[in-house]
């Protein structure tokens, strides 16, 4: 088995596992709506949806913490979350019934 060297010279796969890894510690985002994506020498492209601005604003500032990272690109949108009943709703009105 090869051994990282993270600690000296993190390479994008290293960086990129080590936030997925540290995407599980946050409860309040669905990873399934999260996409992280590394390349070109420690640029983090993270892109998906998360539920508010507070979720967006921490998970940015997460992100700058992880050695190797030069620069963060913010692709993400804060979508509020539906109650399932009036997800149908909507959708039942959008095929003309009521």
């Amino acid at each position: 088995m090869v051994e990282s060297n993270y600690f000296k010279n993190p390479t994008d796969t290293d960086i990129q596992e080590k936030i997925l890894q540290r995407l599980y510690y946050f409860p309040e985002i669905e990873l399934s709506d999260i996409s992280v994506l590394v390349k070109e020498g420690g640029d983090v492209y993270l892109s998906g949806r998360v539920s508010s601005r507070e979720i967006k604003k921490k998970l940015l500032s997460e992100m700058e913490k992880f050695l190797g990272v030069s620069k963060v690109f913010d692709e993400l949108v804060v979508i509020k979350k539906k109650q399932k009943t009036g997800y149908l709703r909507s959708s039942f009105q959008d095929l003309g019934v009521q």
